[in-house]
């Protein structure tokens, strides 16, 4: 990967965060898809001439501002990864403890990474193996949840508590999920084989129902209910 696509997706990083934007805001201001911008920002993208002037005024600044790679944070000028200042921050801050506007853009940030951009490098490899190329959900399920409602899990797996509150989470994700036969298979998955099983369910204070699937607009989109076993 280039150096140069790496500092200049750094950078470019920087400025949006300064100006407040998210990614789909700053797509949008600059005429760009979402998914060009965030290939951008991970050094793996480049803009023709057009975006940069475009960038540069959706940033408000000049197209040179774009290449001062001397500035913006400590992180970018000791050259580490501007991305993963949102995940230190949320943990030493906790998600309990971030703002809901900060939880909002870290849930963007995962969705893009864990299941967006995920599911492109699967589809590029199912071009070669032609092996499924859906991606698993279900811990980027839990990490949504805990990134909406502001509670943490147990960092278990397996029978490990999904939220410290004692909530159930369940993900489900449609994406990619047509069988042999058509049909779409993904479901909620609810093991009941016996009665203390069922009844555990209705014990907890939430369940969570979490969906990943395609809007009207044919956009990837993350839905989450919340259900009240009483």
């Amino acid at each position: 990967m280039s150096a140069l696509r790496q500092q200049f997706g750094k950078r470019v990083r920087v400025l949006r965060k300064q100006a407040d934007l998210s990614q789909e805001h700053l797509a949008a201001r600059a005429d760009i898809s979402v998914d060009f911008l965030s290939l951008m920002e991970r050094g793996i993208n480049a803009p023709s001439f057009e975006t940069l002037e475009k960038l540069a005024q959706a940033l408000d600044v000049e197209v040179a501002d774009l290449f001062n790679f001397g500035e913006g944070s400590g992180a970018e000028m000791r050259g580490e990864d501007a991305s993963d200042d949102s995940v230190r921050t949320s943990q030493v801050k906790k998600v309990d403890s971030l703002s809901p506007g900060e939880r909002k853009e870290l849930a963007r940030e995962l969705i893009q990474e864990q299941v967006i951009d995920a599911r492109r490098r699967l589809h590029r490899w199912r071009d070669f193996t032609d092996q499924p190329a859906q991606v698993d959900t279900g811990y980027v399920a839990q990490h949504l949840v805990s990134l909406v409602v502001g509670v943490r899990g147990d960092r278990m797996r397996g029978k490990g508590i999904d939220l410290l509150d004692e909530s159930e989470i369940k993900g489900a994700n449609f994406l990619d999920s047509l069988d042999k036969r058509g049909a779409v298979a993904p479901r909620w998955n609810f093991p009941s084989n016996d009665e203390n099983t069922m009844m555990a369910y209705v014990q907890v204070p939430t369940i969570y129902l979490v969906c990943f699937d395609w809007n009207a607009e044919e956009r990837i989109r993350a839905r989450v209910w919340a259900l009240d076993p009483d």
